[in-house]
């Protein structure tokens, strides 16, 4: 699955929909063609077809990043819940924040001390 397949889903969508009309149109002529009444060969044309609904979605499926479209599904879950309760919504992002500003601190702290080198040359020599 591509992105670009991805962005164009709508495009596919209708053009699968001109497609499905097209051959239901077509079959419908043929049984007619055959001496069937009209309504008998429109219900057989759909018989023979299927659920043209269900072709859809297994389409629509096919043309879809499942991560995306599972991430997208979830944001706006989380943003609908969230704006449901302003309240917990502003606690929640507030103690957040401070978690990760904690440890943007800590780990900067740990860089700095441990783990860059001493601003002096052969600094990892021992002295005796």
């Amino acid at each position: 699955m591509n992105v670009r397949r991805f962005l164009h889903r709508w495009r596919s969508d209708a053009e699968l929909l001109q497609e499905i009309d097209t051959y239901l149109t077509e079959e419908i002529a043929e049984n007619v063609a055959r001496g069937m009444s009209p309504e008998e060969a429109r219900r057989q044309s759909h018989l023979k077809f299927g659920n043209a609904q269900q072709v859809r979605e297994n389409l629509w499926q096919q043309n879809t990043i499942t991560t995306i479209d599972t991430l997208w599904r979830e944001l706006k879950y989380g943003v609908r819940t969230l704006g449901r309760t302003p309240g917990f919504a502003t606690i929640a992002i507030l103690v957040m924040a401070l978690g990760i500003g904690g440890n943007i601190a800590l780990f900067t702290v740990v860089r700095s001390v441990l783990l860059k080198p001493l601003p002096y040359r052969d600094a990892d020599r021992s002295q005796r």
